[in-house]
């Protein structure tokens, strides 16, 4: 999607409130298009592409993601056909989504069970396709006709041209060391890791599916234009969804959040094409992996395998890296109560928000717990579609579906001026160690960090000060605008204490100044 039109998407679903821009050091980013007052309820994003993790399925409602403590209970309704690869809350989610799963999930979910059973033998496979690495390092000493880099070019004939010059360069230069990352790539993985990567893929590929069944006119819609249906559906999802807003008394109120198309998704960053090589090996372990998952039995008829889905797809290694730094760059992580990660999932609008270790925005995830008095009630959902042929999936189901879906919203937590940059910390905010911060986000995140305060940027930081304290009329002495730091000094850890003290819940995130924490409540 081109620029202009990205940002006119981004000003609809944060009705007029963010602003897309862009600069060869930063990308794409979003700023305020408005002075918005503290506590404004910025952006609604809706996920494409949401699972509950493999170890977390008993523990989590696969249609409106409320999880449990499983030291209290486990879910028991569940789709035996994949081999209970999700379960449900209640009769009630189990109806909104079961023809949605399965249509889109269950075959591919059931073929995913099937990994732990059959991952020596896989792994094994998969290793030996990849296995021309160590043969050429074998092949440099051997004494037959061919040369070993004829014997490499041969071997490397798959590979996208992008990355092929880059891999044969590192092998002919370190064949050793190459051997080595071979050898370490193929034995980090274990069962449970592509389980959870390929729960994810299939979540992915299941909306995918829907959304051009939708485009396709295979959903029941009372309009017979094939180019309303979308509008249609978008309708349907409207006077479905129901938004709880966590501060009350707003003077402004988002409209229902835009339902992302895979478009979006491929409009988010990604550097598959600068990928080192240890990178690509992952990749291409991984793409034979998923394009190779043991096969379904005969009898199995509820939709597409996920091997044969996958390889539809993504047509080669390259293709899936994309998909798969995008995750890297832009996935969500799905927790329950006691932190513990139980899910993924990908919020693309939710996602033009960058970084900072001093954040102005404030992130709901949308998620909670079916255990606590405080949760907001689930409403049923009347179907007011009345059609004989019950083999037809109509609009106000798959709006059902998607309106169970947890909603991320952001909020300012302080006074924000227009033309500032919006972000949020991807990290816990109490860290204090600039290393510890910055190392978290390369390892997760793959960059490296420069906000004001890993510059140890004094002004900056005293600037979010000083728009709390002009709201509040409280008095904070403010040193010159930027102080040039190169390591912790007395005064920086002063401005970082007073900012974490107004802005910074115990729990780990950002917080509005005497506002119950959106994370943890307190």
């Amino acid at each position: 999607m081109r620029h202009s039109a990205l940002t006119s998407q981004l000003l609809e679903v944060s009705a007029g409130r963010i602003e897309l821009r862009s600069t060869d050091t930063e990308g794409r980013f979003c700023v305020a298009a408005t002075d918005i007052p503290e506590g404004s309820l910025i952006l609604n994003a809706l996920p494409y592409g949401i699972i509950v993790n493999a170890a977390s399925k008993r523990e989590a409602c696969a249609a409106c993601f409320r999880f449990v403590s499983p030291n209290t209970r486990r879910l028991a309704l569940s789709c035996s056909a994949c081999s209970s690869s999700v379960y449900f809350c209640s009769s009630q989610c189990a109806g909104i989504r079961t023809r949605y799963h399965d249509i889109y999930e269950c075959a591919m979910l059931a073929q995913i069970a099937l990994i732990p059973r059959h991952w020596v033998r896989l792994h094994a496979e998969t290793s030996k396709r990849l296995n021309f690495l160590a043969l050429y390092v074998d092949a440099e000493s051997a004494s037959d006709e061919r040369s070993s880099e004829s014997f490499l070019d041969g071997s490397l004939n798959e590979i996208s041209p992008m990355w092929k010059d880059q891999l044969r360069g590192a092998v002919l230069g370190k064949p050793s060391a190459v051997q080595s990352e071979l050898f370490n790539t193929l034995t980090r993985y274990n069962g449970s890791d592509l389980v959870d990567l390929a729960r994810w893929i299939a979540a992915l590929l299941a909306r995918l599916h829907l959304e051009r069944d939708l485009d396709a006119g295979k959903i029941w819609s009372t309009t017979h234009d094939r180019e309303a249906i979308w509008d249609d559906f978008v309708s349907s999802f409207s006077n479905q969804f129901i938004f709880h807003p966590l501060i009350t008394n707003q003077n402004h109120t988002p409209p229902t959040p835009t339902i992302p198309r895979f478009s979006d998704v491929l409009n988010l960053a990604s550097n598959h094409l600068s990928l080192p090589i240890n990178d690509i090996i992952r990749v291409r372990f991984l793409y034979n992996a998923l394009s190779h998952l043991p096969s379904l039995s005969a009898t199995f008829s509820n939709g597409t395998p996920f091997s044969s889905a996958f390889t539809s797809q993504f047509l080669d290694p390259l293709a899936f890296a994309n998909m798969l730094q995008i995750r890297t760059c832009n996935g969500f992580g799905l927790f329950d109560g006691s932190d513990a990660h139980m899910g993924q999932a990908l919020y693309p609008f939710h996602s033009y928000f960058n970084h900072a270790c001093v954040p102005n925005l404030a992130r709901h995830t949308g998620l909670y717990s079916l255990d606590s008095e405080t949760s907001p009630a689930l409403q049923s959902v009347p179907l007011t579609i009345d059609i004989t042929d019950d083999s037809k999936w109509t609009v106000e189901e798959l709006a059902a579906v998607l309106a169970r879906e947890p909603v991320v919203s952001f909020y300012s937590i302080h006074p924000i001026a227009k033309g500032t940059q919006l972000n949020h910390c991807y990290v816990d905010v109490n860290k204090r160690d600039r290393e510890e911060r910055r190392g978290d986000l390369h390892e997760n995140y793959d960059f490296l960090c420069n906000c004001a305060r890993c510059r140890t940027d004094i002004g900056t930081i005293q600037d979010s000060l000083q728009q709390r304290s002009a709201k509040s009329n409280e008095s904070i002495q403010r040193d010159s605008p930027k102080v040039p730091i190169t390591h912790y000094t007395t005064a920086f850890v002063e401005v970082e204490s007073s900012w974490l003290d107004a802005y910074a819940c115990p729990c780990g995130v950002a917080r509005i100044p005497n506002v119950a924490c959106l994370r943890c409540g307190l």
